[in-house]
């Protein structure tokens, strides 16, 4: 099969031949028909000490199933984030991180909507949000990425090919090379790709290593979750929608998923909110924490408890980083909670710090959130909000965007879309 991957840090990518994996028990192996790049991976490749297996959100078919696996057979139509080689004609993905894709859906669907989707529904969940709540998305675009690409560079042998911009680099006659697409990238982003791949090579001289095959998970920081939590936040009866991007070209865009009012992160950001959702954090966490009312509660990045919900004219920030406090059942109908708080919650892992007196004097909350927690101690629970967003996708309510598809061998294309946050929707990769 075919398979991309690097083997020093920054790079560069390439694709080789390599062997069709077996599924190890509890796990399936899916021939891939789809496959979201995310800003995770992509600062994986540029900002990692040694190199990892690429992973990522992939759906397609399961050709063969492990020993212990009890939902899935051969032939089932799947989704779900694989942790081990997802850039691949073939990947191995665990059963607990499975889902199955309905009548209806396509692979791109399902990997532009089910993760993201779940993460957002999910922070939206802990921010307890009430009908008429004036809410906050950051990053509400999906995108927020400056690190460089790979420039390309010649490999050792002739059984890979460097992926650069379309075009082979180094040896290239191996029987075993593949050919490479010089398709153009969407976006117009051919001068990202070369711009900062000059950067990046200066970061890898000395020797390789070898990749560690499932080094550690893709979660530090969600990519392209704004997008389905703007729309869930309308759907769940926000009174005043507010998105934050990066760049003002991105408004119409923010707008047309339902926000009332788009801002730029770093200017003023206008009138308070009662809940925030945060993918960013970092230096931006202290203003999503003073967009809160008085009163509010933010839910973010770590393992504060969130156990109260929102009350009328208050507000809370939500950060995605442990799943605290969605195990309490939300206030019935009207109900007032014991301890009203503005509520921000962070689904990112880009830290930051707040000072509690913020906290203290404002009435404020903050809650981590983080859906592979949820996936592993609540499988009911995840389970019921992967059937709400298919629920929303066949009533035409919430549908993914998709900015573009490229070819496996335009992997390097992909990248450099995120690179330049040029993107408005899910980046696709198809096997």
């Amino acid at each position: 099969m075919r398979r991309v991957r690097y083997d020093a840090p920054g790079g560069p990518l390439f694709l080789e031949r390599a062997p069709v994996p077996e599924p190890a028990p509890g796990e399936l192996l899916v021939r891939c028909e789809a496959v979201g790049v995310t800003l995770p991976v992509v600062r994986k490749v540029t900002e990692a000490a040694d190199p990892v297996a690429l992973g990522g959100e992939i759906a397609g078919e399961v050709v063969a199933v492990g020993a212990d696996v009890t939902r899935f057979r051969v032939g089932d139509r799947v989704t779900g984030l694989c942790i081990g080689y997802a850039y691949a004609d073939f990947a191995c993905l665990g059963e607990a991180m499975a889902s199955p894709v309905p009548e209806g859906a396509s692979p791109v669907d399902a990997v532009a909507l089910v993760r993201s989707g779940l993460v957002a529904l999910g922070a939206l969940e802990a921010a307890r949000p009430q009908p008429g709540e004036a809410a906050l998305v950051t990053a509400a675009a999906g995108a927020c990425c400056e690190s460089p690409v790979v420039r390309p560079e010649g490999g050792p042998g002739g059984v890979r090919c460097v992926l650069s911009a379309g075009r082979a680099e180094g040896p290239v006659d191996g029987p075993d090379v593949l050919g490479l697409s010089s398709g153009a990238a969407s976006g117009g982003t051919s001068h990202a790709f070369w711009a900062v791949g000059e950067r990046a090579g200066r970061r890898q001289a000395g020797g390789t290593s070898r990749p560690k095959a499932g080094g550690g998970t893709f979660a530090t920081r969600p990519s392209g979750v704004g997008r389905p939590a703007v729309r869930l936040a309308r759907l769940r009866g926000a009174g005043r929608l507010v998105g934050a991007v990066s760049d003002r070209a991105k408004s119409g865009f923010v707008r047309s998923l339902g926000a009332d009012e788009v801002v730029v992160h770093g200017d003023d950001w206008g009138r308070p909110v009662d809940y925030v959702l945060d993918a960013v954090g970092s230096d931006l966490l202290p203003a999503a924490l003073a967009a809160l009312a008085p009163g509010g509660r933010p839910c973010g990045t770590g393992a504060a408890r969130c156990g109260t919900a929102p009350r009328k004219g208050r507000g809370a920030v939500s950060m995605c980083g442990s799943a605290a406090g969605l195990d309490q059942p939300p206030p019935a109908r009207g109900e007032r909670p014991a301890y009203p708080a503005e509520r921000l919650v962070a689904y990112g892992s880009g830290g930051g710090t707040v000072r509690a007196y913020d906290l203290l004097v404002g009435a404020k909350t903050v809650t981590g959130f983080q859906v592979a927690r949820i996936a592993r101690e609540q499988p009911e629970l995840y389970g019921s909000w992967r059937r709400e967003l298919w629920r929303l996708f066949a009533a035409g309510s919430l549908r993914p965007a998709v900015h573009g598809e490229f070819a496996l061998e335009e992997a390097v294309r992909a990248h450099a879309v995120i690179e330049a946050r040029s993107n408005l929707g899910k980046v696709v990769l198809r096997p």
